[in-house]
């Protein structure tokens, strides 16, 4: 009995130890596949876009879809698994501007992109969302600063980042926090500020000859609410604006939002001041407003332009519509 009972404790043992085994083993791959899973980059690893350019003309020729992967190899040991597609779409979402009507365009355009210093602060980038042999492409899933000595490869037309350097990453937009006014003193940036009534939609422009400056003074503030600029408005007519400023300024930054406060404020770099910037308002009752257009005369001896000013009201802005007396600027 004694020996029968040793030799069950001798196999009990051993299950026990091979089952923690297993356990270990498990977790570990469990760990390894976790971060394999989430976060990829899209092209880790390549030193410039003219490199980049040759593996996506080369997918391209293979597959004319764009949905082959560009580099297995890299795919499999980095999990870089992006395809030609993959950089179509995230361009063209990120950088409207940069008007790739084709697929076929991205060789060419990834050519033309030049390497310029990093900016500062944090920016939104793309990513791969990987789960075995396929991947999701992610356009804006997280944010980051740009490390220190990465090369940022630039549009020469539109001075927009678009590629980083490091992991091959389409560059967003950037990140400014939600309802955090970012530590600039007003004095260094040039405001708008206006009233409308809430619900009410608002576009703005800066029309100039060439981009401003990257700057922690691009903010709206809808009331007390502050956060970055809102999106691009892609479909925003700004041709009657254009017919009154000087040939050679176009819409380069623009925006479309929905106003939740009364007082609004659009804060620009000081550069803004040597343009033009387009302010129009649409009502559910008063319809489209005419467009304002703030001149670079309005700037002088102030930093901060309240419209309506100088006596000149918009037609669906005017006082009679809006109590703008509870706030001066």
């Amino acid at each position: 009995m004694k020996v029968i009972t040793r030799n069950a404790a001798r196999v009990i043992l051993v299950l026990f130890l091979g089952l923690l085994l297993v356990i270990a083993a498990t977790a570990a791959m469990a760990s390894e596949t976790g971060k394999r899973h989430t976060g990829m980059p899209l092209m880790e690893g390549f030193k410039t876009p003219t490199e980049l350019a040759a593996l996506v003309g080369s997918s391209l020729k293979i597959d004319a879809t764009g949905n082959r992967v560009l580099d297995p190899r890299r795919c499999k040991a980095t999990g870089s698994c992006a395809t030609a597609r993959d950089y179509f779409v995230g361009i063209r979402a990120a950088h409207p501007e940069a008007h790739l009507g084709s697929i076929l365009e991205v060789p060419q355009y990834l050519r033309s992109l030049k390497k310029q210093p990093a900016p500062q602060g944090e920016w939104y980038m793309s990513r791969l969302l990987v789960r075995g042999d396929s991947h999701r492409y992610d356009a804006a899933g997280w944010h980051r600063a740009f490390f220190k000595g990465e090369a940022v490869w630039y549009d020469v037309n539109t001075g927009e980042p678009i590629l980083a350097g490091a992991c091959g990453n389409v560059v967003g937009k950037r990140y400014v926090p939600r309802h955090v006014a970012t530590s600039v003193p007003p004095s260094s940036c040039a405001t708008v500020a206006f009233a409308v009534k809430p619900g009410e939609e608002v576009r703005f422009s800066v029309l100039a000859q060439r981009r401003l400056p990257a700057s922690a003074c691009w903010q709206l503030c809808d009331g007390n609410a502050c956060s970055a600029l809102p999106s691009p408005c892609d479909v925003c007519d700004w041709i009657g604006p254009k017919s009154v400023i000087p040939a050679g300024f176009e819409p380069l930054h623009t925006g479309r939002y929905t106003a939740h406060a009364e007082r609004q404020t659009l804060r620009f770099p000081r550069e803004v001041e040597a343009n033009y910037v387009a302010l129009c308002v649409t009502s559910d009752k008063l319809g489209e407003s005419d467009s304002w257009i703030v001149q670079p005369s309005a700037w002088r001896g102030v930093s901060i332009v309240s419209i309506p000013y100088g006596g000149q009201q918009w037609p669906a802005w005017g006082r009679d519509k809006v109590d703008m007396s509870r706030w001066k600027k």
